[in-house]
């Protein structure tokens, strides 16, 4: 009975030992490459586009703001063609998302790119609050 047990034991953790060191290594290896790494690679390589998208949608969202809040000294011809094109303006921020989209299905960090936001809302000369309220809107 006793050797019954031992055996069945011994084939219990056979898998175990038949399971090479270097396949667990590569296993591990590629986890890691594709949770840590591939992530770091996309963003390196799609920052400065995305920084540059996020400065002109927030450049936009300002522009838009302040047309909105002027339209009323300008005639209705002007003002509906200011508004206009400070619509079109705004489609910048359709880029913004479109990227935004695209890096966190690559699995990049969303508090990153939330950094990155910010620093595009500071080096851009338009006010924090209009641009958190536009962000908001989208």
């Amino acid at each position: 009975m006793a050797d019954q047990q031992e055996l069945t034991r011994y084939r219990a953790n056979l898998w175990i030992r038949k399971v090479p060191a270097w396949l667990v290594a590569l296993l591990l290896s590629a986890y890691l490459a594709i949770e840590y790494v591939w992530p770091w690679v996309v963003l390196e390589q799609r920052e400065s586009d995305y920084l540059k998208a996020a400065m002109l949608c927030h450049e936009a969202l300002s522009n838009l703001e302040e047309i909105q809040g002027a339209a009323g000294q300008f005639d209705p011809p002007t003002a509906q063609a200011l508004l206009k094109s400070a619509m079109i303006g705004s489609l910048d921020c359709y880029e913004r998302r479109s990227l935004r989209s695209y890096l966190l299905a690559q699995g990049v960090n969303p508090n990153h790119l939330d950094v990155i936001d910010t620093a595009a809302a500071l080096s851009s000369q338009t006010a924090l609050p209009s641009v958190v309220e536009g962000l908001i809107k989208q």
